[in-house]
């Protein structure tokens, strides 16, 4: 069981986005961006679900099957992009035996049952920064990204004051 959540890596690293689309034809709706999996479609403030009122087709498409009216309703569109949640739980496998490593003479590792909250924020940090490093190298960038080094940064000051 990893110490943080996907969805709490996928905030801080900024891989969970959002668009609002209105006077939607035929009920298609193509997102900016591509993703890997689509979280959520609201339609006027109402969870739409899966199947029964939408489907999705990657790269970028969500088609609509919900009665709507085009000139009223408006649809938000929640969505994953870049990794998918086994590669991100591979990040955060590398972050919690980070932790472990870091901890390991001082407490009884890994954690297990209710994992302490300064716990799950360091790994979900960690694995943002891990995140954030394989996007800037996927691009050929040499440079480390700096939200990532404040990530780690933060991250291992925490970690060594719990030691």
């Amino acid at each position: 069981m990893a110490y943080s959540t996907v969805v709490f890596v996928r905030q801080l690293a900024g891989l969970r986005t959002a668009e609002l689309f209105r006077d939607v034809v035929s009920g298609k709706i193509r997102t900016k961006q591509h993703f890997k999996s689509v979280a959520s479609v609201m339609m006027n403030g109402s969870a739409l679900t899966l199947d029964n009122h939408y489907s999705v087709t990657a790269p970028n498409k969500v088609d609509i099957s919900a009665t709507y009216n085009q000139s009223v309703d408006e649809f938000y569109v929640t969505y994953d992009i870049m990794y998918n949640d086994t590669e991100i739980e591979a990040f955060q496998a590398e972050a919690d035996a980070t932790i472990d490593s870091y901890l390991s003479n001082f407490y009884t590792v890994p954690f297990t049952g209710t994992i302490p909250a300064i716990i799950a924020m360091t790994s979900a940090s960690l694995t943002a920064a891990r995140v954030l490093d394989a996007l800037y190298s996927s691009t050929g960038r040499a440079e480390q990204s700096d939200l990532a080094a404040q990530y780690r940064e933060t991250a291992l000051t925490m970690l060594e004051k719990i030691m």
